[in-house]
């Protein structure tokens, strides 16, 4: 694990070095400002590696690498119990799950873990929002014929498995697997489904 690029590049930022693989990089115009704030920061590194020789600084350093602090950790994980624990209350009292996502309180709590998730992991909100525009996308782009043919092949899948484990062949899990017939069925599903 310690030659994954992630890891190398992991250990460069906190030897306040730039990333070689790009990882954890933030934009590229902070990085004027970085240098700048580096050298007035000089003063507090000599009192950091002061501590550091006393073994002292370990907490910190973990705090500091993850983005947020410890109360701000504390809060995070509280404002997700309190998220679930509302939603749940709400859905007692009879409301919907569009009704629940757009009630005042429960939109607030979430953009403060919004706000506490992107300073722990910068750009961790932008990515899932666009894997969730992509796996969305998948969906959108077969045709109602294309559909049709891929639900025909799957009946015609299931009925082929339940006539191979049937009393005809008794075939197992791992011999229909094998067979010629279900493979080639499977593959043009998979080439469909894509």
């Amino acid at each position: 694990m310690s030659k994954t690029p992630e890891y190398i590049d992991a250990t460069r930022i906190l030897k306040d070095q730039e990333p070689k693989n790009g990882h954890f990089v933030k934009s590229a115009p902070k990085a004027a400002p970085k240098a700048a704030a580096a050298s007035a920061a000089a003063p507090e590194e000599e009192a950091a590696a002061d501590e550091k020789k006393s073994g002292k600084d370990k907490p910190k350093k973990a705090a500091q690498a993850a983005g947020i602090s410890g109360a701000e950790r504390k809060e995070l994980d509280s404002l997700k119990d309190d998220i679930i624990k509302k939603k749940k209350e709400l859905k007692e009292g009879g409301m919907s799950g569009g009704q629940i996502n757009k009630e005042e309180s429960i939109v607030a709590m979430v953009a403060r873990m919004n706000e506490l998730k992107e300073k722990e992991n910068p750009g961790c909100l932008d990515a899932a929002k666009s894997d969730k525009k992509e796996s969305g996308k998948k969906g959108k782009k077969m045709s109602k014929e294309q559909e049709e043919e891929l639900g025909n092949l799957e009946k015609e899948i299931d009925e082929y498995r339940t006539k191979l484990a049937g009393p005809e062949f008794k075939y197992s899990k791992k011999e229909i697997a094998a067979d010629p017939d279900m493979q080639d069925m499977l593959k043009r599903l998979k080439d469909i489904s894509k």
